[in-house]
């Protein structure tokens, strides 16, 4: 129940009016909301929701509490509902950034990997490899910056990245 009076508009608080108006326009609310999704994981320096993620968050959406309030809280929803990021948004974020990438080893080991795809943190090409290997859809090769070194991991096995 609203405290106003919803037939005298003027007696209305500014805060009374934006309500009323996003609870007449619900299509608007969500997508304020979702532009203020992408402004938080930009910030946070945190790969955008996959379209997976954003169909649960739109279907906990409601109006006045949107189904997250955080990063902490689309980190949790991620392990919840165990969603993985994609090799493109991984790729993309490494480009752009030194990260410590959390994944389970194939042993089950937990690794925490700072690494890295910045052009200015790579090494410098000694030698060409001779060898052609077909990529692995499934894994990604990044950069090690704590031993200098190359390495790979699968991106289904990745449960964080933290820009660092």
């Amino acid at each position: 129940m609203w405290a106003y009076d919803e037939n005298d508009e003027d007696s209305w608080t500014q805060e009374e009016r934006d309500s009323k108006y996003l609870r007449d326009n619900p299509g608007l609310e969500s997508s304020l909301w979702a532009e203020w999704v992408g402004v938080v994981c930009g910030w946070d320096k945190i790969p955008l929701p996959t379209s997976e993620e954003w169909a649960v968050l739109k279907s906990n959406f409601y109006h006045g509490k949107a189904p997250i309030d955080s990063v902490a809280e689309l980190k949790k929803m991620r392990e919840k509902y165990k969603m993985s990021y994609t090799k493109q948004q991984l790729t993309d974020l490494l480009k752009d950034n030194i990260c410590q990438v959390t994944f389970t080893k194939v042993n089950g080991e937990q690794r925490v990997m700072p690494c890295t795809l910045r052009t200015e943190s790579l090494p410098a090409i000694v030698k060409e490899s001779t060898t052609k290997k077909e990529p692995n859809p499934n894994t990604l090769a990044v950069y090690v910056t704590d031993i200098n070194q190359w390495r790979s991991f699968r991106v289904d096995s990745v449960t964080d990245v933290t820009v660092i």
